[in-house]
């Protein structure tokens, strides 16, 4: 039994095909593209309280996509997760591209606001993503229009969407609008979150984004919305890589006395994959959920240390986070995962 455990997971190491094709239809026309993620590791929590578990096992994070043409124009995408056993649906969407400058894209996806979220959780720095999402408005359903300008120096995406998160329907009469642009003068910017591939040239890219979204409160005619704009940024060069963004989301809820309130968020990542395998990481977040006041203030410092054996298909990630609410401590947990793409 050890023996095949062992077997088992020097196979997990081994470089791994990231993605099976098949063809459903005429060659190159129709066709499933097939594959997977998962994360597997151990968590320490420094600060469990007296009696709770201080070291516990993670398999939260299984993801299936499936994907493809239905026509040289068409694609599409099924995201399924799989996390801490329960199933839910991500990416559903159809999307047409009849030329290289434009694309539109129906369904349920990530609406436009920024890289942070909209890159593939398959190639995130850190095992879990930057805290300052919470300021993107995520998936949603609705329909995106994209447009691309002077060979991809320039992106420009939109889209009106429910506003009800995903797997919902629409519960009123409001829809979400969201928009973003990307400005990469020297060329578009991969949204790797690592700079483990290596590029020659410096590039960079500034992301500007921008949505709003009135919720209405149940059995009134009362509408809560909540509007998020910032700027992003990105810089890859050699095998270095750094993200940083800053936000501001303000919520006009007229049920409330003051009715309106603000909070900011700022971040910055950065990572140096030596020779392209071994990648130290950094990230500092702050989140200032009433802005100016500093009470409740969240600061989240994470480190750690990357090993690419082969890629995002097969790495292993040690990472520490340490969590501070008001000026004290909330979490402090060291993390040892091991990802792989089948």
């Amino acid at each position: 039994m050890r023996m095949t455990a062992a077997l088992l997971f020097v196979g997990l190491l081994l470089p791994t095909p990231a993605g099976a094709a098949f063809t459903l239809g005429e060659q190159g026309v129709r066709n499933l593209d097939i594959f997977g993620t998962a994360k597997v590791g151990v968590e320490h929590d420094f600060e469990a309280g007296e009696g709770d578990p201080a070291v516990g096992f993670d398999f939260s994070t299984v993801s299936l996509f499936l994907g493809g043409h239905v026509a040289p124009t068409v694609s599409y995408l099924f995201h399924h997760t799989f996390d801490k056993g329960s199933y839910g649906l991500l990416d559903c969407w159809v999307q047409w591209q009849p030329c290289g400058s434009f694309l539109l894209c129906a369904g349920q996806l990530k609406a436009p606001f920024g890289r942070l979220y909209n890159t593939s959780g398959n190639k995130l720095m850190f095992k879990i993503r930057n805290p300052i999402v919470s300021y993107y408005p995520q998936y949603q359903v609705g329909v995106a229009p994209g447009f691309s300008l002077l060979d991809g120096k320039v992106e420009l995406s939109a889209g009106v969407f429910d506003g009800e998160g995903r797997n919902a329907f629409n519960a009123d009469p409001n829809l979400l609008y969201a928009a973003n642009l990307v400005v990469s003068p020297f060329g578009p910017v991969p949204m790797d979150e690592s700079g483990h591939r290596g590029f020659g040239e410096p590039v960079f890219a500034i992301i500007p984004g921008w949505y709003t979204n009135a919720a209405r409160i149940p059995f009134t005619t009362i509408d809560v919305t909540t509007t998020s704009y910032g700027v992003g940024g990105a810089l890859r060069y050699d095998y270095l890589a750094v993200d940083a963004g800053c936000y501001v989301r303000t919520v006009d809820d007229p049920s409330i006395g003051g009715g309106k309130s603000s909070s900011t968020g700022l971040t910055a990542q950065a990572g140096y994959a030596v020779q392209g395998k071994y990648e130290p990481i950094l990230r500092f977040t702050m989140v200032d959920p009433n802005t100016g006041t500093g009470d409740d203030e969240v600061m989240t410092i994470e480190g750690g240390l990357n090993w690419y054996l082969d890629g995002y298909a097969s790495r292993l990630g040690l990472n520490y986070l340490r969590e501070t609410t008001g000026g004290s401590v909330t979490q402090s947990v060291v993390k040892l995962y091991y990802q792989f793409i089948f």
